[in-house]
């Protein structure tokens, strides 16, 4: 009886192991976490048909039959276009502009199926797992029409993409930097200036030209967004540089107002070191030369020498709210005119020789905005 009581025991416990629910690597690699395995080692699969007809599932769980979908049966699970997605970079190019066509999909592996690609209707080739195209954009205004076509198991999928190059014009101006009336080159920002940007979208919506002034724009300087200057007409940036950067990097994206179209551009705006030049002044007619002077020759009782300032961030574009220094071999030289400290009236000493003139110029107003030069003056010679 013992004997009976052992076998049938045994045979309890190997019928256990043998249907034991275990962790089974299938073929492809996948675990199947509620599969069980027969004495060859074969997964065993519950059957989920069985388990909701009889309404207790293979753990003991009961189901309830009436927490399925009554639609379930006409649910589609197959791929469709909504599951790839085309990625263009730059996302808004220009005219002309070499493009990066990216199929990207989450459902499907495309490394694994043939993919046709097609310019404006023309066939420009494909093959297996070629999710990536090279394409060129057209000139401003000028759509340019890209397909690919994907062959699945289950059949064809297209995705399209359409590309109008929209054009955008970037400029800047240093609004608080000092040139003389006489120059006639541009007004370059230095460190701490007050700089303003403008975008000029040109672009077309429903054959129509948009004013730039009904366009929407966001705009980014360094890489952030700028808030409070984004919106709806808002085409100019105006900022005051920052100190410990080399260039302002600022980015304008203009778009109609429904977001359909979009034009984007950038501009770098470079920073400069003010300076100070030197020029000879007649009394009666002014500036005699254009040209900046390193080296004056006089034999007159006195001469005029102005020193202008260049790209110095100055209040009411007024050169006298800068600080200047004179100096004449190194020793200091006081200005006559202490509301025009730009000029200096220099005394001929009636003997031949010569002596250096110096001269600084600092801005109170900000931190790094000084420069400094000198000119040889050589008296009756």
């Amino acid at each position: 009886m013992k004997r009976l009581v052992s076998l049938g025991l045994t045979i309890a416990v190997l019928g256990i192991f043998f249907m034991q629910p275990v962790h089974a690597q299938v073929a492809d690699g996948t675990t199947t976490p509620d599969a069980t395995i027969d004495s060859q080692g074969n997964p065993i699969i519950p059957s989920t048909t069985d388990a909701t007809s009889t309404g207790t599932a293979t753990n003991g769980a009961t189901t309830s039959t009436d927490q399925i979908p009554a639609d379930l049966s006409s649910y589609d699970s197959s791929t469709n276009a909504s599951d790839i997605d085309a990625n263009v970079n730059p996302p808004n190019p220009g005219s002309f502009t070499t493009i990066t066509v990216t199929l990207d999909s989450n459902i499907v592996d495309l490394r694994r199926y043939m993919i046709n690609w097609y310019v404006d209707g023309a066939s420009v080739g494909g093959g297996i797992g070629k999710y990536t195209l090279l394409a060129k954009t057209k000139n401003y205004g000028q759509t340019t029409n890209i397909r690919a076509t994907i062959a699945l198991d289950t059949g064809i999928i297209t995705k399209d993409v359409s590309l109008t190059p929209e054009d955008m014009t970037m400029m800047w101006e240093a609004v608080d930097a000092y040139v003389p009336p006489f120059y006639q080159g541009k007004k370059l920002p230095g460190r701490e200036s007050i700089i303003k940007v403008v975008a000029i979208p040109n672009f077309i919506s429903n054959n129509t030209t948009i004013d730039p002034s009904n366009a929407v724009y966001n705009w980014q300087r360094n890489g952030n967004v700028v808030e409070n200057a984004s919106g709806y007409g808002n085409d100019t940036l105006l900022i005051k540089q920052n100190m410990l950067n080399a260039n302002e990097q600022v980015e304008a994206t203009a778009s109609d107002v429904t977001d359909n179209i979009q034009a984007t551009g950038d501009i770098t705006v470079p920073i400069f070191n003010p300076k100070v030049l030197f020029y000879s002044i007649d009394p009666m007619t002014g500036i005699k030369s254009s040209i900046a002077q390193s080296t004056i020759n006089f034999n007159t009782p006195s001469t005029n020498i102005v020193a202008e300032p260049y790209n110095f961030s100055v209040l009411n574009n007024n050169p006298n709210s800068l600080s200047f220094t004179w100096t004449m071999n190194d020793n200091p030289i006081t200005i006559a005119d202490a509301k025009n400290q730009t000029l200096l009236d220099l005394q001929n000493p009636g003997t031949s020789g010569f002596a250096t003139i110096g001269v600084s110029a600092t801005n109170p107003r900000t931190q790094f905005q000084e420069a400094e030069n000198s000119l040889s003056a050589i008296f009756n010679q």
